[in-house]
């Protein structure tokens, strides 16, 4: 019973017995040396040895279970505390579990060897920089040498006033036929002008050895540095390489067509939203008496917006929020003029404006102008490219603002582009010109008072400058954007695409255009 290669499994004879057994087997065996080892050895002994050495009691199973639920249940507590404490975004929560699912070892060997890892800020800085950074920068580069991308440079200044200039690359990526968008390199610049900022553009791509030759599209923002007619980064650029496509950007434009529109109405309106924004943003005391005010004309209890000179078009959820919150900002200013607490010229004007019916229909009709211009700037906000789409959005933006005061059969007939707004025989007289809903419901209201005229006609003005300006910073008769349409579905069917072809002179056409055009052809041709 002491021999190690018998103790595993031989049992010692039971009370008034004399033979032996074997544990695993279930047997009676004789009381001989060369019999148990004869049996020790045989087939049958050894698989029921081999089964039984797998086997697991059922204590352990139940103490390995719980410690099982007790991993399962911890796991992500300490994930989710791992968020919280670094204060990261929760949507990271399920792409940490998935890098600790596929980083959890797989042994011993990877267990001591995960126990002896350490990684603090500075590695990690310098991983991402010297390692990963580096990979992926000359993955990128390789990229660009031997295929066509557009550029998208962006000039800007650092906490220490040193001037930089950031370049991202636009390019098609031939696995997926996906437009994809990667950073390339940030510099400074000495000399921030358009011949500085170019010859930097030139500078980063020599460097890296990438063929200036491949780049076939230019976007950045409409400074006249980037975008002026006769010297700018864009006009150098086009010089070196004609082919190049220049497109601005679409949000970008169509904000400053509205600024510039806003000054045909009157400045005290832009005054009207910073004053009302000013007066609440410090004070906590007139924020809780407005409060009773908002409760006693049931208005929603929302705070004032700030008109932001950053953000595009931030004006029309001023002029909404003013326009929601009107008859409780009316008393609450008669209240406060009335008792005299803080007497200023600011107060009595911004209850003067707030009294004043003509101001209130003006609101109501920039609420409307900007609401299409909103829509027309969210849709080309999209991570999305839609470029294909731009000739036909602003055509489209084009003609519903001239159908408000142009007469519709010309507008149906004419190309807005062309449509002469100097000619008073096709606008519609002020009676129907069309302001919104709101609008003319307020000025109705007023129809007795000389002053209705006054209000229409310099709506009309604003109409006039946004179609004038939408016009000028709008270039689209380059070929190129109506070439890009065939990308738009109901034109591919159309075959519209090899009318585009005959028109557009020959130009470099990245891999990704060509192959959607024998697509499309060998589609039609079928």
């Amino acid at each position: 019973m002491k021999d190690p290669s018998f103790q595993q499994w031989l049992l010692p004879p039971k009370q008034h017995e004399s033979e032996p057994s074997c544990k695993v087997c279930s047997k009676k065996l004789t009381c001989s040396k060369t019999a148990l080892q004869r049996h020790g050895e045989s087939i049958h002994h050894k698989q029921a040895y081999a089964n039984a050495s797998r086997q697991v009691s059922i204590h352990n199973s139940l103490q390995n279970q719980d410690s099982a639920n007790v991993y399962k249940e911890i796991t992500p507590a300490q994930v989710v505390a791992f968020i919280a404490e670094h204060n990261l975004p929760l949507r990271l929560a399920p792409f940490l579990l998935d890098l600790i699912k596929a980083r959890c070892p797989k042994n011993s060997q990877e267990t001591n060897c995960l126990r002896k890892i350490e990684i603090g800020a500075t590695k990690c800085t310098n991983v991402i920089r010297q390692g990963i950074g580096l990979h992926y920068a000359q993955e990128l580069i390789d990229i660009l040498r031997r295929k066509r991308f557009s550029i998208i440079p962006g000039e800007t200044t650092d906490v220490s006033s040193e001037k930089q200039l950031a370049v991202c690359v636009m390019y098609v990526d031939e696995t997926d036929l996906l437009p994809v968008t990667r950073f390339l390199d940030i510099v400074e610049v000495d000399n921030s002008g358009a011949n500085g900022l170019y010859q930097a553009i030139r500078a980063i791509f020599q460097e890296k050895f990438i063929p200036l030759s491949n780049i076939i599209g230019y976007s950045s923002d409409t400074c006249n540095v980037m975008f002026g007619e006769n010297l700018s980064v864009s006009t150098l650029l086009k010089k070196d390489f004609p082919h190049v496509t220049a497109v601005k950007c679409s949000c970008h434009l169509i904000h400053l067509c509205a600024s510039h529109a806003c000054l045909k109405l009157s400045k005290s309106l832009e005054d009207l939203c910073r004053n009302i924004y000013s007066h609440f943003s410090r004070s906590s005391l007139r924020q809780k008496d407005f409060k009773q005010f908002q409760e006693f004309v049931k208005a929603q209890p929302h705070k004032m917006l700030k008109l932001s000179q950053t953000r595009w078009l931030s004006l029309e959820s001023c002029v909404n929020r003013i326009l929601e919150q009107w008859e409780a900002l009316r008393l609450y200013f008669i209240a406060f003029v009335a008792d005299g607490k803080d007497p200023s010229y600011t107060s009595d004007s911004i209850l003067n404006a707030l009294n004043n019916k003509f101001v209130l229909a003006q609101l109501e009709f920039l609420s409307a102008q900007f609401k299409r211009l909103n829509e027309f700037n969210t849709m080309f906000q999209s991570t999305e490219p839609l470029l294909h789409y731009l000739r036909e959005e602003v055509t489209k933006l084009l003609k519903d603002i001239l159908s408000d005061f142009i007469s519709i059969d010309v507008v149906r007939k004419e190309d807005p582009f062309t449509i002469d707004l100097d000619c008073m025989n096709i606008r519609l007289p002020l009676d129907k010109v069309y302001m919104g809903i709101l609008a003319t419901n307020t000025l109705f209201e007023l129809k007795d008072d000389t002053n209705v005229q006054t209000v229409k006609k310099a709506c009309v003005e604003f109409l006039v400058e946004l179609v004038k300006q939408i016009r000028s910073r709008f270039d689209i008769k380059d070929p190129i954007f109506k070439l890009v349409e065939f990308l738009i579905p109901s034109n591919a069917v159309k075959c519209v695409l090899l009318r585009a072809r005959r028109s557009c002179p020959r130009r470099d056409v990245n891999c990704f255009l060509a192959k959607k055009i024998e697509c499309q052809n060998s589609q039609w041709n079928s």
